[in-house]
């Protein structure tokens, strides 16, 4: 089985993390205990585009411990490679045990399909036993437009849908052998102004309702299907009893790929002819149960036209992406065109994300030069923080004159592992000054002389941006604000500073440790507002800015916020980043 995964060109300012291939996948992605149902994954391969063509293989989950697979103390996730042949279908054996999950994993297949494929390429019929909302609960918030029939089971209406679907695949092969074509994939590249869908079957507890007329009809489609873009996923529910013979469905699964539940909480694929291997004939998964809300309008926009989906970054939820790699930033930034920034000397807009419900924006805050206009960062997800700042400063600098300033003081502990993660930042801007915590007074003073000059002298537009990162370290400088000097023109800065071009973006791992340093009416001086991620975070700025921060999420409140609090999700690899590398 060949693998055919396309290059593409990731957009600028959508910073996104691109995995290098399916070995570096394994190796890079740190330990996690859980896969979500929204992590649809791709094939192998580094980017895949949306186009008119199914990828090979579709993945789902991945290893996501690092222990052994034999410690059952401890979860050890192995990724499902779900093969997509031209000729075999995909059968699931079920079991009142695995069911749901099963039938949750036909579901995400169904899913990965629709966001790999343009909108006008897919056409689903699903047979369903009982209730088709129980049958297919992750399938029912789709656009209606996908489906050709939903069929219940033993109605009449199965054999005549069945008949529909052999003809149509009789019909579209001598189509093929007209145009002296050999499959879709060749059609819909020759008449791309008129493709021709893929259809996919799903079928649901096979046998049920199926008699030995519809049975020999689905063998019998399953034997013309090759190339024809039809393909079949079902489920067999091995606690019914066959109503015809065992050799009607000893041929049935002999075109179709197997997957079972071995022993414990793995499952085994098989393909029942034997004459083929699998990438992985092992897996085991954690589906979740839980559904965007939005599913629908997610999916309408993955299918837009050139919209670009990432092996192992995209999900089909209403969040934000944001990439987070401290190690790699200076390979990201440095393959940024220039020309992706205007200087603007009255304002900047910040990007930290990818949105994928409007995929023309990213979500965004902005420095102004107005009062209020900077940002606070809070939450114990400091490698998360470290991104964000980096991300930000360095498009605060390509939107600022050569002449702009900016004051880093780095807090970190001497055992940090993110320290000296600002220093790349000096490949773009001369006046860069990375310091530490014996730094504080010096640059805080430099930043009020300016203050003081820019009061007698407005004309001065060079942008200046002070930046203290882990500000709970400054403690023992700042601490006392109403009586310590150095707090005072910390506040100063905080208040008349955004007026005359000079911005700060300070960042605490806790609130508690910001509520000692900066006076709480200064908070207000701070309309951008993220809060990430992890432990305490849960509870920060909690009735001044959200109560409840879920575990691997950020909120970003600011003056243009549509919705008061935008959402965006943290994704940590250690792989590549890259953007634009269109060169």
């Amino acid at each position: 089985m060949s693998l055919h995964v396309e290059n593409t060109n990731v957009n600028e300012k959508s910073f996104l993390t691109i995995l290098e291939s399916s070995k570096k996948v394994i190796e890079n992605i740190p330990e996690s205990f859980n896969f979500s149902f929204s992590s649809i994954r791709s094939s192998f391969g580094d980017i895949i585009q949306q186009s008119k063509k199914l990828p090979d293989l579709i993945k789902i989950g991945d290893y996501t411990s690092k222990n052994h697979e034999n410690d059952l103390n401890k979860p050890f996730n192995i990724p499902a490679l779900i093969p997509l042949s031209s000729e075999n279908g995909i059968c699931f054996y079920v079991n009142k045990e695995n069911k749901v999950e099963i039938s949750n994993l036909k579901q995400v297949i169904v899913l990965r399909i629709l966001s790999s494929l343009f909108s006008e390429l897919v056409k689903i019929t699903c047979f369903y036993s009982d209730n088709y909302d129980n049958d297919f609960p992750f399938l029912k918030n789709i656009d209606q437009k996908y489906f050709e029939d939903k069929i219940l089971s033993s109605s009449k209406k199965v054999s005549e849908t069945l008949s529909k679907l052999f003809n149509l695949s009789l019909e579209f092969k001598q189509i093929l052998k007209k145009n002296n074509l050999n499959n879709i994939e060749e059609y819909n590249n020759r008449f791309f102004d008129k493709p021709y869908p893929y259809r996919l079957i799903i079928i649901n507890n096979f046998p049920y309702g199926f008699d030995e007329e519809s049975a020999n009809q689905l063998l019998n489609l399953l034997g013309n299907v090759a190339n024809t873009g039809i393909h079949i996923i079902m489920s067999l529910d091995v606690s019914i009893k066959s109503p015809y013979s065992n050799e009607t469905l000893e041929k049935l699964l002999s075109l179709m790929i197997g997957v079972y539940q071995e022993n414990g909480n793995y499952f085994k694929l098989k393909n029942m002819n034997g004459d083929e291997k699998f990438f992985n004939e092992k897996f085991n998964l954690n589906l979740d149960t839980k559904i965007p809300k939005n599913l629908d309008i997610i999916i309408k926009n993955l299918n837009l036209q050139n919209k670009q989906i990432v092996d192992n970054i995209i999900t089909i939820n209403s969040e934000y992406n944001l990439s987070v790699d401290f190690e790699d930033n200076s390979k990201l930034f440095n393959k940024i065109k220039d020309d992706s920034f205007i200087i603007n000397e009255d304002y900047c807009d910040i990007f930290i994300g990818e949105n994928i419900i409007e995929s023309s924006n990213s979500i965004f805050f902005r420095l102004r030069r107005q009062i209020e206009s900077n940002v606070i960062i809070i939450g114990t997800d400091t490698i998360s923080a470290v991104n964000i700042i980096c991300i930000s400063l360095f498009q605060i600098i390509k939107q600022s004159k050569l002449e702009s300033k900016f004051y880093i003081l780095d807090l970190f502990d001497v055992d940090e592992q993110s320290k000296g993660s600002f220093d790349f930042l000096k490949a773009f801007n001369k006046n860069i000054y990375i310091g530490e915590t014996r730094n504080i007074e010096n640059f805080i003073d430099q930043i009020i002389e300016e203050i003081e000059s820019r009061s007698k002298h407005l004309e001065n537009k060079d942008r200046i941006v002070l930046t203290i990162v882990n500000l709970q370290n400054a403690r023992k400088k700042l601490e006392h604000k109403s009586s310590s000097i150095l707090g005072q023109k910390l506040m100063r800065i905080l208040s008349e500073g955004p007026e005359l071009g000079i911005h700060s973006i300070l960042y605490s791992q806790n609130y508690n440790s910001f509520e000692n340093l900066i006076e709480d009416k200064f908070f207000s001086e701070f309309e951008n507002r993220l809060a990430l991620n992890g432990g305490e975070s849960e509870k920060i700025l909690q009735n001044k800015f959200i109560e409840h921060i879920n575990n691997g999420f950020g909120f970003l409140e600011f003056p243009y916020s549509v919705s008061g609090f935008e959402k965006f999700k943290i994704y940590k690899f250690k792989a590549i980043m890259a953007v634009n590398i269109n060169e």
